[in-house]
């Protein structure tokens, strides 16, 4: 419940890093997990087209997820 309200101890990230470090990129962007979600939209692997097509489905996330979306589009230059 603490998790889902964006809320992580110090050792949840650690826990959520490992996992994302053994996960793909095409499942890291899909996931549940805030913290997997973010670590996966600032990832290099995940390119400009993947960026664009992200644009709907990142409306529907939490404010977070938003902010370092629009952070990597400025990054990328996308509009």
């Amino acid at each position: 419940m603490i998790m889902a309200n964006g809320i992580f101890a110090q050792y949840d990230f650690f826990d959520v890093v490992e996992e994302y470090l053994n996960l793909p990129i095409e499942k890291a962007l899909t996931s549940d997990n805030i913290l997997i979600k973010i670590l996966s939209i600032i990832d290099r692997r995940v390119g400009k087209r993947t960026l664009k097509k992200m644009s709907e489905s990142v409306k529907q996330e939490k404010d977070i997820v938003h902010y370092f979306y629009y952070l990597r589009c400025a990054a990328e230059e996308i509009t």
